[in-house]
Formats: structure tokens, sequence, C-alpha cells
């Protein structure tokens, strides 16, 4: 099975990559269609583990430091977020990438339908404020995007979801541990992710 067949099946494929250099990367996310660049105008982001108030201002590692980074789906800040999202390690990490699917929350979640038509949530990102649902479309399909860092509910369902997502997500999730020697490609339309703790990997870098 290839890699865009696993991706509708499962909303997820790892592939081998020994090494994951940026060039086999680059190579890899040209497959999928346009790689977009990021804030620096980068094709590959470095992800380094940081103490608290270290990196970026406004990112996970400048918020939570070594800790768990909060479940997120990428760019949920976009009108529209990046549909796929391409991951790998250099080298062997016991810190893992958590990541579950929306279609398997569905399941779990009370009226989550319901509950992700009616919520409405700010958006809590300086000079970007505004109020968006988690549900959006774009061409001919429908994504799903959530962020525990930087949404704040806006209604009461929007709290609801959050509260029941976070519920189910806390023991139900799957883990991708990371061997320096595989990429993985998420469908950030369909999954969303999280980080586990990194207190005892300092060195980790994700890419």
């Amino acid at each position: 099975m290839n890699v865009n067949e696993l991706l509708k099946r499962d909303g997820i494929a790892e592939i081998a990559c020994d090494g994951c250099k940026d060039s086999d990367l680059i190579e890899i996310a040209s497959g999928l269609g346009r790689v977009v660049s990021g804030a620096r105008d980068e094709l590959i982001q470095y992800l380094p583990a940081r103490d608290r108030g270290n990196g970026p201002v406004g990112s996970f590692s400048y918020s939570v430091g070594y800790g768990s980074f909060p479940w997120h789906t990428d760019t949920a800040y976009w009108d529209t977020p990046a549909r796929y999202l391409l991951l790998a390690s250099e080298t062997e990490s016991p810190c893992a990438t958590l990541y579950q699917s929306f279609e398997a929350l569905r399941d779990m979640v009370p009226d989550f339908d319901y509950l992700m038509n009616r919520a409405v949530f700010l958006l809590d990102v300086p000079g970007q404020k505004r109020y968006l649902s988690p549900i959006f479309k774009c061409g001919g399909r429908t994504g799903y995007r959530l962020d525990f860092h930087i949404y704040r509910p806006a209604n009461r369902e929007a709290e609801t979801l959050m509260i029941d997502t976070l519920r189910e997500l806390s023991s139900h999730y799957h883990r991708h541990v990371w061997t320096g020697h595989s990429a993985v490609i998420i469908d950030n339309w369909r999954m969303i992710h999280a980080r586990e703790d990194a207190s005892n990997d300092k060195n980790r870098v994700l890419k």
C-alpha cells in the first residue's frame, strides 16, 4: 500500500528514512504537494526541546518548556490549516509524539458532531484575534481543527467540546516513538497530536 493509500485509510503514514536528512524530507514532502515555508521562510523547522521561556514567544516550548505539549492541529491559526504535516527525528528518542483521529473522537465524545458544528472559539494570538469554527471546508472537503494552546471557548458548546475531548484524549491515543529511521506524515485535517513530556530527553529535536 502506497503513502497516499495509507493516508486515505488511516490519516497517518510512516516512511522509512534512515537518518532523515533534510534533503530526504523535502523530497518526501514534495511528493505530497506544494511545500509551505515556515514563519521564517524555512522549508524545514527544527523544534528542539527547551527550557520554559526560551524560543519564539508564543511557541509551545516558550510556554511549557520540557513539559507535555497540548493537543493541537498544526497551523490552526491559519484560515485553512496545512493539509499534511511531516515529522521526523534524526536520532532515537523516548519522547513520543501522540496522535488521535477526529473520526475516533466522534465515537468517544457525546454529541461530537453537534458540538463541533456549534462551537465557536476565540483565536488567542497577538494581532490575529478572531472568532473561528473547528470545522472548515476547502476544495469540497471538510476538515477539523482544535488547538488547546491558542483556542479559547467563546460559547458553551466550545467549552463542553474542549472538556469532553480532553477527557478522552487523556487515555485514548496512539504513540509514535522515534527511532531515527522513519518519518511520519499526518493528515492534519483529520488528526490531532501532542508531545509527551521531554524532561527525560532534553536533547530531543524534531524536524
